[in-house]
């Protein structure tokens, strides 16, 4: 068995703080990117079986698109998470100005 681990595909990012890391949805080349892998995925002599996605918005969809490409089932898992997720805290007001130079 082989376990293939992919990060998320690129996401509209809420520079402000509003907006909770969970809701950031894909962009438009990030759904486009997400299809792709999961084409030359299913290209494998052993594709993947299943796709497990964290339920963050961002993930979902980029585990989405790729199950559908795959013709295979989506499941969810939250034991799968941000790692960053807590830096608005972190940075408190700074969150906002540091951002724009990361993104």
């Amino acid at each position: 068995m082989k376990i293939y681990l992919i990060r998320h595909a690129s996401a509209f990012v809420d520079t402000t703080g509003q907006k909770p890391v969970k809701q950031w949805h894909l962009k438009p080349e990030g759904a486009a990117v997400s299809k792709d892998l999961g084409s030359v995925l299913a290209g494998l002599e052993r594709p993947p079986q299943l796709i497990i996605s964290s339920s963050q918005l961002k993930a979902f969809e980029t585990g989405a698109h790729m199950a559908e490409q795959l013709g295979v089932p989506l499941s969810l898992d939250d034991s799968f998470g941000e790692v960053s997720a807590g830096v608005a805290k972190f940075l408190g007001s700074r969150y906002s100005e540091v951002m724009k130079y990361l993104f």
